[in-house]
C-alpha cells in the first residue's frame, strides 16, 4: 500500500483529488459499498470540494444482516461462502450499482482486520468492481483479492480504504486510458498508484501479453527478467490483437485490475513491430513460440514482409529475451498433445538477424508449462 491519510479526506489527499479528475474525464457516477472500512474511504472523497458531482454514496454495511437488506445478498450466499468471501464483495458491487440508479461504477471491500480474526482470514481483503455497460448488458464485474500485513484495527482500516480507493483511481485509469486510444493515442501508462512520476517509454523490460488470468509462471518470469535485466519489468496489453478479438473497455477493466500492484502500457500494437516503434530500445519479455512466430514466413503475406519486419524492430533498437516453451510443430502452447516438446531459443530455426537481437533463457533457470487458458 503506498498512500494512507487521515480520517477524512482533504483537497491535498493526492489520491481523491485524482479520483475526481478522472470521475470528471470519464463522466462516470462512483457508488461505494463499504463493510470492514466502515466508511472511511467515503469520508475520504467527501473531503473534495465539489466531489458530489460524481459520488453517490456510500452503504455502510457492517452487519450479514445489513448486507442482506440493503443490497440484497442472499442469505445462502453468506452462508456457504461467509461474508468475507469474492462472491459476496462481487455481489455487494453489484447490489449497489443496482439500487443507486445514477450509479455507473460500484466498488466495494469486505475483509478481516482482527482482532480475533480467523487465522486463514486475518488481514484477507475482497475488493469488488461492477461496472455499468450499454442497455441490456450485464454489468462487467472483477474482484481483486488483498492480504493487509499485521496492524492495529485502525491501521488496517486505513490501509483497507486506501486499496479500496486505489482501485477506484485503477478502474477509472483504465477507462480514461481506453478512451484517449480510441482517440488516437498510441500507448497510456497506468500505474499503480496514483504518481507523478515521469514514465518513460524507452529503454525499458516489457513483458507484452494477454495475462488472462496473470499466473504463477508469468509471475517467475518476470522475477527472472528482473534479474538478468536489473530492470523492473512492465507489462503491455494491446486492445487489439492479431489472432484474437478486440479488448473492449469492460474486458480490460476486467483484465487489469488483478494486476493492481504492476506497470501496466495500454496499447493498440497488435504487431511487435508496432510496439517496437512505440518503445524503442526496450527488451521484450516472450516465450519461445512468440520469437518463433516473428520469425516464420508464412505468419506474413510473403518472406519480404518477415525481412522487413525484422528490420524494422532491429532499427529501432529493440531486443527480445527468451523463454522456452512447450509446444507442437504448429507452435501451440498447453494443449496437453504428445507431440508437444519443449524448444529453447538454440532449437528454433529463425533468421540470423533476429537471432543476433535475442538471449535465451535456459531450461534449467526457467521452465513452465501451463498456458493461460490451462490456469483459469
Amino acid at each position: 500500500m503506498s498512500m494512507t491519510t487521515s480520517l477524512s479526506g482533504t483537497a491535498d489527499d493526492p489520491l481523491v483529488v485524482c479520483i475526481q479528475e478522472l470521475l470528471k474525464a470519464s463522466n462516470q457516477q462512483l457508488v461505494l459499498a463499504e463493510s470492514c472500512t466502515a466508511g472511511l474511504a467515503a469520508a475520504r472523497l467527501g473531503g473534495v470540494p465539489g466531489i458530489s458531482e460524481h459520488f453517490c454514496g456510500s452503504a455502510v454495511v457492517y452487519q450479514e444482516g445489513t448486507k442482506r437488506d440493503w443490497l440484497d445478498i442472499p442469505t445462502s450466499m453468506l452462508t456457504q461462502n461467509g461474508a468475507v468471501s469474492e462472491q459476496v464483495a462481487e455481489q455487494m458491487a453489484l447490489g449497489s450499482l443496482d439500487q443507486t440508479n445514477a450509479a455507473t461504477l460500484a466498488v466495494s471491500i469486505t475483509g478481516h482486520l482482527g482482532p480475533d480474526a480467523p487465522a486463514d482470514l486475518d488481514g484477507q481483503l475482497f475488493v469488488g468492481v461492477a461496472l455499468k455497460q450499454q442497455p441490456g448488458e450485464l454489468p462487467t464485474t472483477v474482484v481483486n483479492r488483498q492480504r493487509l500485513e499485521p496492524s492495529s484495527r485502525i491501521g488496517r482500516q486505513q490501509l483497507a480504504a486506501s486499496l479500496l480507493l486505489e482501485t477506484v483511481y485503477r478502474v477509472l485509469q483504465i477507462l480514461d486510458a481506453c478512451q484517449q486510444l480510441g482517440q488516437g493515442a498510441a500507448r497510456i501508462c497506468l500505474l499503480p498508484h496514483a504518481s507523478t512520476d515521469d514514465v518513460r517509454a524507452t529503454g525499458q523490460v516489457i513483458f507484452p501479453g494477454a495475462f488472462a488470468p496473470l499466473h504463477d509462471g508469468h509471475r517467475e518470469m518476470i522475477e527472472r527478467a528482473r534479474q538478468i535485466t536489473d530492470h523492473d519489468v512492465a507489462l503491455e496489453i494491446s486492445l487489439e490483437n492479431v489472432d484474437k478479438p478486440e479488448l473492449f473497455t469492460g474486458a480490460a477493466v476486467a483484465r487489469i485490475i488483478p494486476l493492481s500492484a504492476t506497470t501496466v502500457w495500454l496499447t493498440r500494437a497488435a504487431t511487435f513491430v508496432e510496439k517496437a516503434e512505440l518503445f524503442p530500445g526496450s527488451t521484450f519479455v516472450v516465450g519461445a513460440d512468440t520469437i518463433a512466430r516473428i520469425g516464420e514466413h508464412r505468419y506474413y503475406d510473403d518472406a519480404l514482409s518477415c525481412e522487413q519486419a525484422i528490420n524494422k524492430i532491429v532499427a529501432n533498437g529493440c531486443r527480445f529475451l527468451v523463454f522456452g516453451r512447450a509446444m507442437d510443430a504448429q507452435l501451440q502452447t498447453g494443449c496437453g498433445d504428445a507431440a508437444m516438446e519443449f524448444q529453447g531459443l538454440e532449437d528454433l530455426q529463425i533468421p540470423d538477424q533476429l537471432r543476433e537481437i535475442c538471449e535465451g533463457v535456459s531450461e534449467q533457470e526457467f521452465r513452465w508449462d501451463l498456458s493461460s487458458r490451462q490456469q483459469r
